[in-house]
């Protein structure tokens, strides 16, 4: 999960530094998602399975901002899916709830 690299604090954004990884003179990337087998962002405390969270969610770069969970407005997203069956979790019900009115 790369992301421009201005969005870290070295280029006047919000992602800690010291969380990143250079990718290319261009991107960076959360510690932790350097591959794609097994990656776990340094920033994603908890247990998978049990409780997880993002604990710098205010700061968090622009492809997590994007990535909405599957259910979210009732609308399934297959990237999640695809992820939590990577740590043998199953997709999460498609709830959509009504705006109030």
């Amino acid at each position: 999960m790369s992301f421009y690299w201005a969005e870290a604090e070295i280029g006047g954004g919000l992602v800690p530094d010291e969380l990143t990884s250079q990718v290319n003179p261009h991107l960076s990337c959360m510690k932790g998602t350097e591959s794609r087998n097994g990656c776990r962002c340094v920033a994603l405390g908890g247990e998978i399975g049990q409780a997880t969270a993002c604990t710098m969610y205010e700061k968090r770069p622009s492809p997590c901002r994007e990535f909405e969970y599957s259910g979210y407005l009732g609308i399934a997203n297959p990237d999640c899916d695809k992820a939590r069956a990577h740590h043998g979790l199953a997709p999460l019900p498609i709830i959509y709830v009504a705006p109030a009115a």
